[in-house]
């Protein structure tokens, strides 16, 4: 993306961000304070005098699996961490509440809790939900290989595979099974392991 698309974007999540914080009678003043490689930090300025800054992460696809990525970022940085993306699913919301990550849709759903501030809208209905090409196939009853990929997986989610043997076991390519665990670890429905395999979730939490 060109710096000008950059700035045009980081405009766009800025506007979404600070139009939540200045509506709120208790806060005096909200700009942005410096542009990083992941988004943009904000000052925030509340009518006692009191400022805080919140480290903004952008992104125009938010998974499940982001959480992990902001909380190891949340670590490194001083501050309070938020996502803003253009659609946040309702349970992708929830994994970021329960982790008090802050975060901001296109439709005006929000969750930050800090500094005496707490910001909560959801239930907005955003127009065009990103649904990626990978949901729609691996899910639907025609995604025949798929729903053996995944019957295999969650016969035993204690098991570890790796991409050739689960290949070899359903007979389908290494790209088919690559392409539904991609889809699981960025729903958080599986993970990968340290040696190379992957790991699945309870299926329960899938229902």
């Amino acid at each position: 993306m060109s710096e000008s698309g950059k700035r045009s974007e980081i405009n766009v999540f800025n506007g979404m961000c600070g139009e939540k914080f200045l509506k709120l009678p208790n806060i005096q003043k909200y700009e942005v304070s410096a542009l990083t490689e992941y988004g943009f930090v904000a000052a925030i300025e509340m009518d006692d005098g009191f400022e805080f800054k919140i480290h903004v992460y952008t992104m125009l696809k938010s998974y499940p699996s982001s959480v992990m990525q902001l909380l190891e970022k949340r670590g490194e940085d001083k501050g309070d961490c938020v996502l803003v993306s253009p659609y946040i699913s309702e349970r992708t919301a929830d994994i970021y509440e329960k982790n008090g990550v802050g975060y901001f849709d296109y439709a005006g759903n929000c969750w930050f809790v800090g500094h005496s501030i707490y910001l909560s809208e959801r239930g907005n209905k955003n127009l065009s939900p990103e649904r990626s090409i990978a949901s729609t196939s691996i899910f639907e009853q025609s995604a025949v290989i798929s729903s053996l990929i995944l019957r295999e997986l969650f016969a035993d989610i204690k098991k570890v595979w790796r991409l050739k043997h689960l290949s070899e076991t359903v007979k389908c390519s290494i790209g088919q099974v690559s392409k539904v665990m991609d889809f699981l670890i960025k729903n958080a429905w599986a993970e990968k392991m340290a040696d190379a395999g992957f790991g699945t979730f309870d299926i329960c939490i899938m229902l």
